[in-house]
């Protein structure tokens, strides 16, 4: 476990805050454990591609069988169509830095804070526009049991 974990993990919530919806979700019930693992890893290359799998020597034996471009511009230009402007593409590009398979290519914390979504003018949004999660998830399911 290092940093790089972390910046992924703000990739991943950067675009949720955006999106209102968690981006990667896995899991259902009646799979095992084995079987959630792989699916999570198939949305996963669904998202970043399976061609950054080929020169992270760690993960390319998993490689999926299916060939898969990379979709992180294309989904969340899409899914932030709603939001404020030149702030969601700066949220888009810091997102496609964030997520990648290799750690090592990750930009560290200091350097993501460098980036546009965070030196720029233009805020995000506005407090009221911030949207709550659309479905439900983990955690804001554990809080209100």
């Amino acid at each position: 476990y290092g940093a790089a974990v972390d910046m992924w993990g703000a990739g991943c919530i950067i675009a949720e805050m955006f999106g209102g919806s968690p981006i990667l979700q896995g899991g259902a019930a009646e799979q095992t454990d084995d079987q959630n693992d792989l699916n999570q890893f198939l949305l996963i290359c669904q998202l970043l591609g399976t061609e950054s799998l080929d020169a992270w020597a760690p993960k390319a034996a998993m490689r999926p069988r299916e060939r898969f471009p990379r979709r992180v511009q294309d989904r969340f230009r899409q899914e932030f169509s709603h939001g404020a402007g030149k702030s969601s593409r700066d949220a888009i590009a810091l997102i496609d830095v964030l997520l990648q398979f290799d750690p090592a290519t990750r930009p560290t914390a200091a350097a993501a804070l460098k980036h546009a979504f965070f030196t720029g003018t233009e805020k995000p949004c506005e407090p009221a526009q911030i949207r709550l999660p659309r479905h439900p998830c983990h955690e804001l399911q554990a809080r209100r049991r």
